[in-house]
Protein backbone atom coordinates (compact mmCIF):
# COMPACT_ATOMS: atom_id res chain seq x y z
CA UNK A 1 0.00 0.00 0.00
CA UNK A 2 1.57 3.10 -0.85
CA UNK A 3 0.76 6.74 0.78
CA UNK A 4 -1.53 8.44 -0.14
CA UNK A 5 -0.65 11.73 -2.50
CA UNK A 6 -2.11 14.95 -1.89
CA UNK A 7 -3.92 14.67 -5.10
CA UNK A 8 -6.44 10.87 -4.61
CA UNK A 9 -5.67 11.11 -8.82
CA UNK A 10 -2.15 9.69 -10.01
CA UNK A 11 -0.77 9.97 -13.21
CA UNK A 12 -0.21 6.59 -14.95
CA UNK A 13 3.28 7.23 -15.10
CA UNK A 14 2.90 7.86 -11.16
CA UNK A 15 1.32 4.52 -10.74
CA UNK A 16 4.03 2.88 -12.82
CA UNK A 17 6.74 3.86 -11.08
CA UNK A 18 5.37 2.83 -7.40
CA UNK A 19 4.11 -0.66 -8.79
CA UNK A 20 7.55 -1.26 -10.17
CA UNK A 21 9.16 0.17 -6.45
CA UNK A 22 6.63 -2.72 -5.18
CA UNK A 23 7.41 -5.54 -7.21
CA UNK A 24 11.02 -4.88 -6.63
CA UNK A 25 10.80 -5.19 -2.97
CA UNK A 26 8.60 -8.12 -2.75
CA UNK A 27 8.76 -9.53 -6.18
CA UNK A 28 5.40 -11.34 -7.17
CA UNK A 29 4.57 -13.80 -9.65
CA UNK A 30 2.35 -11.62 -11.67
CA UNK A 31 1.24 -8.53 -12.20
CA UNK A 32 -2.04 -7.97 -13.64
CA UNK A 33 -3.82 -4.10 -14.41
CA UNK A 34 -7.27 -3.99 -16.29
CA UNK A 35 -7.10 -2.91 -20.17
CA UNK A 36 -8.07 0.24 -19.79
CA UNK A 37 -6.90 3.89 -20.73
CA UNK A 38 -5.53 4.14 -17.33
CA UNK A 39 -3.81 0.39 -17.24
CA UNK A 40 -2.41 0.62 -21.06
CA UNK A 41 -0.78 3.68 -20.42
CA UNK A 42 0.83 2.03 -16.84
CA UNK A 43 1.40 -0.99 -17.71
CA UNK A 44 4.21 -0.95 -20.73
CA UNK A 45 5.75 1.46 -18.13
CA UNK A 46 6.26 -0.93 -14.77
CA UNK A 47 7.24 -3.77 -17.91
CA UNK A 48 10.02 -1.61 -19.31
CA UNK A 49 10.88 -0.63 -15.41
CA UNK A 50 11.17 -4.27 -14.41
CA UNK A 51 12.44 -5.73 -17.50
CA UNK A 52 9.33 -8.34 -18.08
CA UNK A 53 7.23 -9.20 -20.80
CA UNK A 54 3.43 -7.59 -21.44
CA UNK A 55 0.81 -9.08 -22.96
CA UNK A 56 -1.98 -7.11 -24.01
CA UNK A 57 -5.63 -6.92 -23.96
CA UNK A 58 -6.55 -10.43 -22.21
CA UNK A 59 -9.83 -12.14 -22.44
CA UNK A 60 -8.83 -14.88 -20.72
CA UNK A 61 -6.30 -16.15 -17.80
CA UNK A 62 -5.19 -19.85 -16.39
CA UNK A 63 -2.56 -21.14 -13.99
CA UNK A 64 -0.70 -24.05 -15.10
CA UNK A 65 1.37 -23.79 -12.13
CA UNK A 66 3.81 -21.07 -11.92
CA UNK A 67 2.81 -20.59 -15.49
CA UNK A 68 0.61 -17.64 -15.83
CA UNK A 69 -1.55 -18.68 -20.12
CA UNK A 70 -2.64 -15.99 -21.20
CA UNK A 71 -5.43 -15.90 -23.59
CA UNK A 72 -5.91 -12.75 -25.96
CA UNK A 73 -7.22 -12.10 -29.82
CA UNK A 74 -5.06 -12.42 -32.91
CA UNK A 75 -4.50 -11.73 -36.56
CA UNK A 76 -7.31 -9.44 -36.25
CA UNK A 77 -9.36 -11.13 -33.84
CA UNK A 78 -9.73 -13.70 -36.32
CA UNK A 79 -8.02 -16.40 -33.75
CA UNK A 80 -7.26 -16.78 -29.74
CA UNK A 81 -3.98 -17.11 -29.19
CA UNK A 82 -2.83 -18.67 -25.95
CA UNK A 83 0.87 -16.40 -24.46
CA UNK A 84 3.07 -17.77 -21.98
CA UNK A 85 6.09 -15.71 -20.57
CA UNK A 86 8.89 -18.04 -20.34
CA UNK A 87 12.23 -17.19 -18.02
CA UNK A 88 11.24 -13.51 -17.13
CA UNK A 89 9.64 -12.64 -13.96
CA UNK A 90 7.11 -11.14 -13.11
CA UNK A 91 4.85 -12.21 -15.59
CA UNK A 92 2.40 -9.37 -16.90
CA UNK A 93 -0.72 -8.52 -18.40
CA UNK A 94 -3.75 -6.21 -18.96
CA UNK A 95 -7.06 -8.20 -18.34
CA UNK A 96 -10.03 -6.97 -20.28
CA UNK A 97 -12.93 -5.79 -17.65
CA UNK A 98 -16.03 -8.00 -17.44
CA UNK A 99 -14.00 -10.32 -19.92
CA UNK A 100 -14.43 -13.23 -16.83
CA UNK A 101 -16.79 -13.73 -14.34
CA UNK A 102 -15.80 -12.46 -10.77
CA UNK A 103 -14.71 -14.86 -8.36
CA UNK A 104 -16.84 -15.33 -5.08
CA UNK A 105 -15.11 -13.39 -2.26
CA UNK A 106 -13.52 -15.64 -0.13
CA UNK A 107 -13.26 -13.91 3.87
CA UNK A 108 -11.62 -16.66 5.31
CA UNK A 109 -8.03 -15.33 3.15
CA UNK A 110 -6.13 -12.81 4.71
CA UNK A 111 -3.27 -11.41 4.35
CA UNK A 112 -1.02 -8.19 5.76
CA UNK A 113 -0.92 -4.88 5.04
CA UNK A 114 2.81 -3.60 3.96
CA UNK A 115 2.66 0.81 4.21
CA UNK A 116 5.75 1.33 0.66
CA UNK A 117 7.50 4.44 0.65
CA UNK A 118 6.20 6.29 -2.88
CA UNK A 119 9.36 6.64 -4.11
CA UNK A 120 10.68 10.19 -5.21
CA UNK A 121 9.31 11.23 -8.78
CA UNK A 122 10.09 13.62 -10.76
CA UNK A 123 7.39 13.85 -13.27
CA UNK A 124 8.13 14.70 -16.58
CA UNK A 125 4.67 16.78 -17.52
CA UNK A 126 2.90 19.13 -15.18
CA UNK A 127 -0.78 18.65 -15.19
CA UNK A 128 -2.63 22.40 -15.79
CA UNK A 129 -6.14 21.41 -15.62
CA UNK A 130 -8.91 19.04 -15.18
CA UNK A 131 -11.89 18.88 -17.44
CA UNK A 132 -14.92 16.45 -16.77
CA UNK A 133 -17.15 15.55 -18.85
CA UNK A 134 -21.43 15.54 -17.60
CA UNK A 135 -21.70 11.58 -16.30
CA UNK A 136 -23.24 9.80 -19.30
CA UNK A 137 -24.31 6.08 -19.37
CA UNK A 138 -21.68 3.79 -19.72
CA UNK A 139 -21.98 0.63 -21.16
CA UNK A 140 -19.15 -1.47 -18.42
CA UNK A 141 -21.37 -2.81 -15.51
CA UNK A 142 -24.46 -2.01 -17.80
CA UNK A 143 -27.24 -4.79 -17.16
CA UNK A 144 -29.26 -4.32 -20.48
CA UNK A 145 -27.42 -3.05 -23.41
CA UNK A 146 -29.31 -2.00 -27.03
CA UNK A 147 -26.15 -2.12 -29.65
CA UNK A 148 -26.71 -1.53 -33.61
CA UNK A 149 -24.40 -2.33 -36.36
CA UNK A 150 -24.44 -1.19 -40.24
CA UNK A 151 -27.89 -3.15 -40.78
CA UNK A 152 -29.64 -1.63 -38.23
CA UNK A 153 -31.32 0.84 -41.10
CA UNK A 154 -28.24 3.47 -41.02
CA UNK A 155 -29.23 6.92 -39.21
CA UNK A 156 -32.66 6.29 -39.18
CA UNK A 157 -32.05 2.85 -37.44
CA UNK A 158 -29.95 4.37 -34.87
CA UNK A 159 -32.06 6.94 -33.97
CA UNK A 160 -34.85 4.58 -32.93
CA UNK A 161 -32.14 2.46 -31.07
CA UNK A 162 -31.28 5.84 -29.03
CA UNK A 163 -34.95 5.90 -28.34
CA UNK A 164 -35.47 2.58 -27.56
CA UNK A 165 -32.83 3.31 -25.02
CA UNK A 166 -33.84 5.58 -23.58
CA UNK A 167 -37.15 3.80 -22.83
CA UNK A 168 -35.31 0.87 -21.51
CA UNK A 169 -33.27 3.20 -19.43
CA UNK A 170 -29.86 1.31 -20.87
CA UNK A 171 -26.72 2.40 -22.58
CA UNK A 172 -26.39 2.31 -26.90
CA UNK A 173 -24.20 0.29 -27.81
CA UNK A 174 -22.31 -0.07 -31.95
CA UNK A 175 -20.28 -2.04 -33.71
CA UNK A 176 -17.24 -1.24 -34.99
CA UNK A 177 -18.50 -1.08 -38.57
CA UNK A 178 -21.18 1.29 -37.49
CA UNK A 179 -18.37 3.55 -35.47
CA UNK A 180 -16.22 3.69 -38.57
CA UNK A 181 -19.29 4.55 -40.28
CA UNK A 182 -20.44 7.45 -38.00
CA UNK A 183 -23.29 6.80 -36.87
CA UNK A 184 -22.41 6.28 -33.19
CA UNK A 185 -19.29 7.55 -30.91
CA UNK A 186 -16.68 5.23 -29.98
CA UNK A 187 -17.66 4.99 -26.36
CA UNK A 188 -20.15 2.74 -27.83
CA UNK A 189 -18.14 0.45 -29.52
CA UNK A 190 -18.39 -3.04 -28.31
CA UNK A 191 -15.64 -5.39 -29.22
CA UNK A 192 -12.11 -6.07 -29.53
CA UNK A 193 -10.71 -2.41 -30.03
CA UNK A 194 -13.70 -1.23 -28.19
CA UNK A 195 -15.31 -1.92 -24.37
CA UNK A 196 -15.54 -5.65 -23.67
CA UNK A 197 -19.15 -5.78 -21.63
CA UNK A 198 -21.31 -8.96 -19.87
CA UNK A 199 -24.70 -7.70 -19.28
CA UNK A 200 -27.70 -10.11 -18.56
CA UNK A 201 -29.43 -9.17 -22.10
CA UNK A 202 -27.70 -8.26 -25.00
CA UNK A 203 -29.80 -6.75 -27.74
CA UNK A 204 -28.10 -6.43 -30.77
CA UNK A 205 -29.84 -4.84 -34.28
CA UNK A 206 -28.47 -5.73 -37.32
CA UNK A 207 -25.30 -6.85 -36.37
CA UNK A 208 -23.36 -9.67 -38.47
CA UNK A 209 -21.35 -10.93 -35.59
CA UNK A 210 -17.44 -10.61 -36.67
CA UNK A 211 -15.35 -12.11 -34.56
CA UNK A 212 -13.84 -8.91 -33.16
CA UNK A 213 -17.41 -7.71 -32.04
CA UNK A 214 -18.18 -11.25 -30.10
CA UNK A 215 -14.83 -10.89 -28.47
CA UNK A 216 -16.43 -7.94 -26.84
CA UNK A 217 -20.25 -9.34 -25.81
CA UNK A 218 -19.74 -13.45 -26.31
CA UNK A 219 -20.12 -13.80 -22.42
CA UNK A 220 -23.76 -11.75 -22.07
CA UNK A 221 -26.16 -14.23 -20.39
CA UNK A 222 -28.63 -13.71 -22.91
CA UNK A 223 -28.16 -12.42 -26.57
CA UNK A 224 -31.16 -12.15 -28.79
CA UNK A 225 -30.11 -10.87 -32.19
CA UNK A 226 -32.17 -9.53 -35.18
CA UNK A 227 -30.25 -9.49 -39.20
CA UNK A 228 -31.86 -9.82 -42.19
CA UNK A 229 -29.14 -12.39 -42.92
CA UNK A 230 -30.03 -15.64 -41.64
CA UNK A 231 -26.78 -17.00 -42.31
CA UNK A 232 -24.95 -14.29 -40.38
CA UNK A 233 -22.84 -15.36 -37.27
CA UNK A 234 -24.26 -14.08 -34.52
CA UNK A 235 -27.31 -16.35 -34.77
CA UNK A 236 -24.61 -18.49 -34.06
CA UNK A 237 -24.28 -17.26 -30.47
CA UNK A 238 -27.84 -15.75 -30.11
CA UNK A 239 -30.11 -17.49 -27.83
CA UNK A 240 -32.65 -16.26 -29.48
CA UNK A 241 -32.51 -14.98 -33.32
CA UNK A 242 -35.28 -13.01 -35.15
CA UNK A 243 -35.10 -13.18 -38.77
CA UNK A 244 -36.54 -9.65 -39.76
CA UNK A 245 -35.71 -5.97 -40.58
CA UNK A 246 -34.72 -3.94 -37.72
CA UNK A 247 -36.58 -0.88 -38.07
CA UNK A 248 -39.56 -3.24 -38.34
CA UNK A 249 -38.65 -4.82 -35.33
CA UNK A 250 -37.92 -1.54 -33.58
CA UNK A 251 -41.13 -0.18 -34.47
CA UNK A 252 -42.85 -3.01 -32.96
CA UNK A 253 -40.85 -2.72 -29.68
CA UNK A 254 -40.97 1.22 -29.58
CA UNK A 255 -45.18 0.52 -29.95
CA UNK A 256 -45.32 -2.03 -26.75
CA UNK A 257 -43.73 0.07 -24.69
CA UNK A 258 -45.95 2.95 -25.34
CA UNK A 259 -48.41 0.45 -24.64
Amino acid sequence: RAAPAASTVRTAYETARIVAAAAKETPPLAILLPATVYGRAAAPQVAALLGAGLTADCTGLAMEGDLLVQTRPAFGGNILAEIVGTGSLPQMATVRPKAMPAPVLDYSRTGSVKPLAVPKLDLPLRLLRRVCEAPAQTLTGAQLIVAGGLGAGGREGFAKLSELAGRLGCPLGASRAAVNAGLAPYAAQVGQTGVTVRPKLYLAFGISGAVQHLAGMGASDYIIAVNTDRRAPIFDHADYGVVADSIEVMDLLLKQLES
